[in-house]
């Protein structure tokens, strides 16, 4: 990797090959904070590019915020910097850390959003380096501005990952829910839910094959309260405003409604069970 200088804004070194930086949180786009947390990033590393992964995270939703982190980074460059801040407890005594997995870098509170990703994660830091922060002082509020994005930033344009804090053997983690894996069926929960109403589920489709091979079934059934759901490929083999489930782009199983909410007409919510079964 390229030495870069570490530099506090306006003066940011301008020869240094910048990572990209992806950023998620629950901040939405009414409130200035997502132009601010940008605005800081590159008066830092000019040179940067910020990719918007989501602002629509259900605010405090560390859960989602973990699903969606990690069905998505494996699509981005390697190198990419993963600016990830679903923070209900800024401000408190939990962490702020970067954690590596091989190719990737994620900047975020130690608050359990990276469960999804302990198998991968290879190295982990605490954030202390106060040179990495934002020189205008620390808000209690808006670590976003003051601390993860210009350590995200600093990272971007080279600063080496073991010069921003002790290691971290163990980080937070949240219960996280797995499926129940069973002779001849598996028991699952949705785990989050689309603008669309679309339910995600913790049901994978490798785990559906495996059923299928377990049980010798050519077809599966999909269960949601007490209802069973066709299982297909698209939206549109069924009818408008019918129910499907589906295998969705992450791989995962998902409970969905052509042209409609699932949410809404099934009475379906976070952790409502879904049950998978030989046809």
């Amino acid at each position: 990797m390229e030495e870069c200088r570490l530099s506090h804004y306006p003066s940011a070194d301008l020869s240094c090959h910048d990572k990209p930086i992806c950023f998620l949180s629950d901040f939405g786009l009414d409130d200035p904070y997502v132009g601010i947390v940008k605005g800081v990033i590159l008066s830092i590393a000019p040179k940067t590019t910020i990719i918007d992964i989501t602002h629509s995270i259900t605010p405090f939703d560390i859960t989602q915020g973990g699903y969606i982190l990690s069905r998505s980074f494996r699509h981005f460059p390697a190198g990419s910097i993963f600016l990830s801040v679903v923070d209900p407890g800024v401000g408190s005594s939990r962490k702020p850390i970067v954690a590596r997995t091989e190719n990737h870098f994620f900047v975020t509170p130690d608050n359990g959003i990276l469960t999804p990703l302990m198998p991968q994660i290879q190295d982990a830091r605490e954030i202390t380096e106060r040179n990495l922060f934002n020189p205008s002082g620390q808000s209690s509020t808006f670590h976003a501005r003051d601390i993860f994005g210009p350590v995200a930033a600093h990272l971007s344009t080279g600063f080496p990952l073991e010069q921003v804090g002790p290691a971290l053997p163990d980080l937070v983690t949240i219960p996280f829910p797995q499926p129940e894996i069973l002779d001849g069926l598996i028991r699952g929960n949705i785990i989050c839910f689309d603008r669309f109403g679309n339910g995600a589920t913790n049901i994978t489709q490798v785990q559906m094959e495996e059923l299928k091979k377990k049980t010798g079934a050519e077809k599966l059934s999909v269960e949601v309260n007490s209802r069973k759901i066709p299982l297909g490929k698209t939206f549109s083999q069924v009818e408008s405003l019918s129910p499907v489930a589906l295998v969705n782009s992450f791989g995962d199983l998902e409970i969905c409604i052509n042209q409609g909410s699932a949410k809404k007409i099934l009475g379906i919510a976070r952790h409502t069970e879904v049950m998978v079964f030989p046809d």
